[in-house]
C-alpha cells in the first residue's frame, strides 16, 4: 500500500526517515526531546483520525535515539541492535538478542549515516558487526559495512620468540603478552629486548574482494556457480546490497510522494 498523510502512522511500510521528516515537519525538532507519553498525547491530537502502529513506534523511538544520544547508538551495541532492529521493520525484543541478517546491518547502517554522517563507529560495534556477518559465512564488506572488515579478516599475532599466538581485536602495540619486555621484567627481573610480533589473518577475502569487483560491473550477465563457495559469498552480499537499495529506492519515493 502507498504511503500517503492519511495512513502515514499506520502503514508497515513507512520508512523510518521518512517518518522522522514528516513528524519533524508537523511539529518541529522539539518533538527528539519530548518524553515518549508526550509525544503519543501529541499525536492523537495532531492526527485525530489515525493511531500510530506498533512498529512505527519504534521506528519513531530509534530515529530519535539516533539524534538526542549518537554516541549511544554508535558505540554500545545493545543501544546499536535494537535502533537496527526497529529501523528494518522489526519490533525490539529486549528479552532476546535479535541478531540481524547481513541485509538489515546494510540498510540500518547506511540510515544511520543519513541520520549521523560525522559520527564513527566503536571498536566494539566494528567487532559487532564482525561477528555478525561472519556468523552469516561473509569475509569481505564493501560499502557502509566496510568499516568492520579489518576485524572481518581475525587478525591475530604469533610471537617469533615464545610462539604465542593472541587474537587481536583491539589495538596493540606490537609487542608480545605472553614475553614481551615489560612482563618479563617484571616477572624476572631481567630487562631483554623486545622482538616484533608477526601479524597474520584468520580468513582472506583476497578472492570474494576480486570477484566481486568483476561481476559488480555487470550483474545482468552474473552467473553464480551454487557450488562454489566465493559465489556463494557473493550471492549473499549482493542480496544485502539489493536490500539497502530497495530501501533507499523507498526513502526517496515516499519523500517526492509526501513532498518532504
Amino acid at each position: 500500500m502507498a504511503v500517503k498523510e492519511s495512513n502515514i502512522l499506520q502503514e508497515h511500510d513507512a520508512h523510518p526517515l521518512i517518518l522522522d521528516l514528516y513528524i519533524t515537519k508537523k511539529m518541529g525538532p522539539e518533538w527528539w526531546e519530548w518524553e515518549p507519553e508526550t509525544l503519543r498525547e501529541m499525536l492523537q491530537r495532531d492526527f485525530p483520525n489515525q493511531s500510530i502502529s506498533q512498529i512505527n513506534w519504534n521506528k519513531l523511538q530509534a530515529v530519535r535515539t539516533v539524534h538526542v544520544s549518537p554516541g549511544f547508538v554508535f558505540d554500545e551495541w545493545e543501544c546499536f541492535l535494537p535502533v537496527i532492529t526497529a529501523l528494518n521493520n522489526v519490533i525490539p525484543d529486549f528479552d532476546v538478542l535479535q541478531v540481524p541478517t547481513p541485509a538489515r546491518l546494510y540498510a540500518g547502517v547506511g540510515m544511520l549515516r543519513m541520520l549521523d554522517p560525522e559520527e564513527d563507529f566503536s571498536a566494539e560495534i566494528k567487532k559487532w558487526v564482525a561477528a555478525a556477518l561472519l556468523f552469516d559465512g561473509i569475509y569481505f564488506a564493501p560499502g557502509e559495512l566496510k568499516f568492520a572488515q579489518e576485524l572481518i579478516r581475525r587478525p591475530y599475532y604469533v610471537c617469533p620468540r615464545c610462539g604465542n599466538k593472541e587474537e587481536l581485536l583491539f589495538d596493540h602495540d606490537g609487542i608480545c603478552d605472553s614475553c614481551g619486555k615489560e612482563w618479563h621484567s617484571k616477572a624476572t627481573g631481567r630487562v631483554i629486548n623486545n622482538s616484533p610480533v608477526v601479524v597474520k589473518y584468520t580468513y582472506d577475502e583476497g578472492p570474494v574482494r576480486a570477484r566481486f569487483q568483476q561481476v559488480a560491473n555487470n550483474w545482468d550477465a552474473y552467473v553464480p556457480d551454487e557450488d562454489d563457495p566465493i559465489d556463494v559469498q557473493i550471492c549473499r552480499i549482493a542480496n544485502a546490497i539489493s536490500y539497502k537499495s530497495e530501501k533507499d529506492a523507498a526513502f526517496l519515493s515516499q519523500k517526492k510522494d509526501l513532498n518532504l
